[in-house]
């Protein structure tokens, strides 16, 4: 009996955060991933979410293994700069998505993310994030992967086209 309480005990124990820690939202990885980006993870992204569908990451955005891939919110630490960084990791670059920076400065609050696959959606309502003025082709379609946001309700589709990043906002 006593081992029971003394082994029950111990998981308690192992299972509280320390005063001061960061909390846990990103799988290590993307964690260290984001501290070498000068960012942050986004310890408060639950706070205002209902359960914990889509993540503030996301593994798979490139076709092949889902770990050769992924992107993730991270909050920027750079003062001066926007409050939150969308960052994409590749461990392969031989495809036409890696040909688009690797990061996205971004004042919006950053939403769940999802691999996006729809081809049948065109390009019609984005802009170019680096040039708003510039037109979008709007009858082409999707040919690669985009990457949604959602934050209660509000949807943000990131796509790269010929090595620019454009965005779609829906609501």
């Amino acid at each position: 009996m006593r081992i029971v309480i003394l082994g029950l005990l111990f998981l308690v124990l192992a299972t509280i955060t320390p005063v001061g820690s960061e909390m846990g939202i990103m799988p290590g990885e993307l964690a260290e991933i984001a501290k070498n980006e000068n960012c942050a993870q986004l310890s408060d992204f639950y706070e205002s979410k209902h359960g914990m569908i889509n993540p503030p990451y996301v593994y798979g955005y490139l076709p092949g293994p889902k770990e050769k891939s992924a992107v993730f919110w991270c909050r920027n630490l750079t003062p001066g700069r926007p409050l939150y960084v969308l960052v994409f990791v590749f461990k392969q670059m031989e495809h036409e998505l890696t040909k688009c920076p690797d990061r996205i400065e971004w004042e919006n609050p950053p939403g769940g993310l999802s691999i996006y696959t729809d081809r049948r959606t065109t390009l019609d309502g984005f802009t170019y994030i680096d040039n708003p003025n510039r037109p979008v082709p709007p009858k082409v379609h999707l040919k690669y992967n985009g990457v949604l946001s959602e934050n209660d309700g509000f949807e943000e589709l990131f796509y790269c086209y010929k090595g620019k990043w454009i965005v779609k906002q829906l609501d």
